[in-house]
């Protein structure tokens, strides 16, 4: 049952719980290091209501779950106050929550050392008056500002590791929501302020779990996008090495050529003869030809397909039309960037792997443009038959078993976006991709 109070009871917790408040969102400012503190009358009620509600989850609750209550308005005041993200405002949370108990058992001490030597009850007086909370924002507060540099590089490691940081906060969530149902049970769930509490804390913290899921999944996406796109640019740094490397070489067997055509014609011919025994030149070659496709995305996208193609022994027949060097492409969002370099990287990945396990091992792909589109036409040789009409459908796959996905997500890809046709078609023992794509920007007239 809650106790009753007198309104200077009242007015003396608010003040306290108002005084903590204001701290947290001053430290909140050190940590984040704003520089200008931005103020508004809709900052000022949402601390006055964060305030009230310091306020009866200390007097109502008398387990671990106080400590949770507060720190969801630490949480709120970084998230609705300091307009930090969800992922900011937990660990910044958590963090300020921690430096506040410091702030709290140094004040607590220093309070017991005077009663000790002056054989006082001062500590009674000032913990049940706000100066005790006063006190304890204030020296929390002289905490942050004296660490700030060496909370700001914990937090920026803690932060880089994203799969440790969902697990830890989605197991404390969980138990969060676990403690609440345990001692809603425990009352027989009746229904008072204790019980209004636990099952906002409940829901709270569910709506968090549910957030914390979707934002992992959504790092992780990402994440795994900027993997491969390190990978796509490893693999164009490289290209570019052997490509110079290629270059250099054709100079100097040139040199050589010239100084036995000068001096010796059949050394000369019998040199070429080697040099024609030995060719590679083939490798790579397909290199400069990219070039001419200036889509940055998507050229760095086939760099490292061409690559791996190039890895599995593949004969590699690319073409790419010259004019594509004077194209003017539309601006596309980069969204819809992605989505072409997810279909485009589909039908290659599908390409090289029927090419690699059929007899001829043959890859082409030719980029050209025709009637204001762009072209990519994708072309292997494969080992299985298939029926075309089959291949966009779920689970339909000529891989074996734990394959068949591919062509089906392009498919619902493809829903998203307006500006691009797919044909598919057979032509001898080839499977044929055509991807046309509305890009060239039209010139006005």
């Amino acid at each position: 049952m809650m106790m009753k109070f007198d309104i200077l009871t009242w007015i003396n917790y608010f003040v306290g719980a108002f005084a903590c408040c204001v701290s947290i969102f001053f430290s909140g400012n050190v940590l984040l290091n704003i520089k200008k503190i931005k103020f508004n009358i809709k900052d000022f009620l949402l601390l006055i209501l964060f305030s009230i509600f310091l306020i009866f989850n200390s007097l109502i609750i008398d387990n671990v779950l106080k400590i949770l209550g507060t720190l969801l308005v630490f949480f709120s005041i970084y998230k609705f106050i300091l307009k930090c993200n969800i992922h900011d405002s937990l660990i910044f949370s958590v963090v300020t929550c921690l430096i506040f108990l410091l702030g709290e058992v140094t004040f607590v001490l220093f309070v017991s050392l005077i009663d000790l030597v002056f054989k006082t009850d001062i500590i009674e007086v000032i913990v049940k008056s706000f100066f005790g909370n006063f006190f304890i924002s204030v020296i929390s507060f002289f905490y942050i500002v004296w660490l700030q540099n060496i909370i700001r590089k914990y937090i920026t490691k803690l932060k880089s590791n994203n799969k440790l940081y969902f697990v830890f906060v989605g197991l404390i969530t969980i138990l969060v929501i676990l403690s609440s149902i345990y001692k809603l049970s425990s009352h027989n769930w009746e229904f008072n302020y204790s019980f209004v509490l636990n099952m906002i804390i409940i829901i709270c913290s569910l709506l968090l779990l549910i957030v914390l899921i979707k934002q992992y999944l959504n790092n992780k996406e990402i994440t795994d996008k900027y993997t491969l796109l390190e990978d796509y640019l490893k693999t164009s740094a490289d290209l570019i090495e052997k490509y110079s490397s290629t270059i250099h070489k054709y100079k100097n067997n040139l040199i050589t050529i010239k100084g036995y055509v000068n001096n010796d014609k059949d050394k000369a011919n019998t040199y070429i003869d080697s040099l024609l025994d030995n060719y590679k030149a083939k490798k790579y070659s397909w290199f400069s030809k990219i070039n001419y496709f200036e889509i940055d995305t998507l050229r760095y996208l086939m760099y490292y397909k061409l690559s791996k193609a190039e890895d599995n022994n593949l004969k590699l027949v690319v073409t790419v039309s010259k004019e594509l060097k004077d194209v003017k492409y539309c601006e596309l969002p980069v969204n819809e960037v992605g989505i072409l370099s997810d279909i485009i990287g589909e039908y290659l990945d599908n390409a090289i792997y029927a090419a690699t396990e059929s007899d001829e091992k043959v890859l082409v792909l030719d980029i050209f443009s025709q009637d204001d589109k762009i072209n990519f036409v994708i072309s292997n040789t494969y080992k299985n038959d298939f029926d075309i009409n089959l291949i966009t459908k779920s689970g339909y796959t000529t891989k074996g078993k734990g394959h068949g996905l591919g062509l089906y997500d392009i498919d619902k890809q493809l829903k998203k976006i307006n500006y691009i046709d797919i044909g598919y078609k057979k032509i001898d023992n080839y499977f044929v991709v055509e991807v046309k794509l509305d890009i060239i920007k039209k010139e006005k007239g």
